[in-house]
C-alpha cells in the first residue's frame, strides 16, 4: 500500500455521512500481469449532498480482499436497506462507501503475529540475560 491511499483513508475521517442508493453491485474479476486472477467490488451508488445529486463508484481507498470477501461485501450492498457514503463536504463530488482500508482474514491476523513474536523475543532476551546473571554467582 503507498501513501496515497493511507493519506485518503486519513482525510475522510471527517467526511460527513450521507444517505446513498445502490445501483448496482457486482463482483469484478481482473487478471493481473503474472496472469492472476484477483476479485474487485464493482459498485455504483447515487447521493444527494446540499441539493445536489452526485454518482460515485468509489468503495473504498484502499482493500485487498479475497473472493469470499468481496461476494460477501457485494451482497451486503446489494441487499442494504439504508447504506451510507463517506461525503467529502469541500469537493462534493468525491465520495466513498468505505473509508478504511479492508484487506483479507488472513492478512488482519499479522499484526497479532508480530506482537506476540516480538513479546516471546522479548521474553526469550530476559530469559538469557537472568540466566547468565545467575551463572556469575
Amino acid at each position: 500500500m503507498t501513501i496515497r491511499p493511507i493519506a485518503n483513508i486519513y482525510n475522510a475521517r471527517d467526511w460527513s455521512e450521507t444517505n446513498c442508493k445502490i445501483i448496482s453491485a457486482e463482483v469484478d474479476t481482473r487478471r493481473t500481469r503474472n496472469d492472476r486472477i484477483t476479485y474487485c467490488v464493482d459498485i455504483k451508488y447515487e447521493y444527494e449532498f446540499d441539493g445536489e445529486s452526485y454518482r460515485s463508484e468509489k468503495y473504498s481507498f484502499a482493500s485487498d480482499l479475497g473472493k469470499k470477501e468481496v461476494q460477501k461485501t457485494v451482497s451486503y450492498y446489494y441487499n442494504a436497506a439504508n447504506p451510507v457514503c463517506f461525503v467529502n463536504p469541500d469537493k462534493p463530488s468525491e465520495s466513498v462507501l468505505e473509508r478504511g482500508f479492508h484487506m483479507r482474514p488472513s492478512w488482519r491476523l499479522l499484526p497479532l503475529v508480530v506482537l506476540f513474536y516480538s513479546l516471546w523475543e522479548l521474553f526469550r532476551l530476559f530469559s538469557i540475560k537472568s540466566k547468565t546473571e545467575n551463572n556469575r554467582f
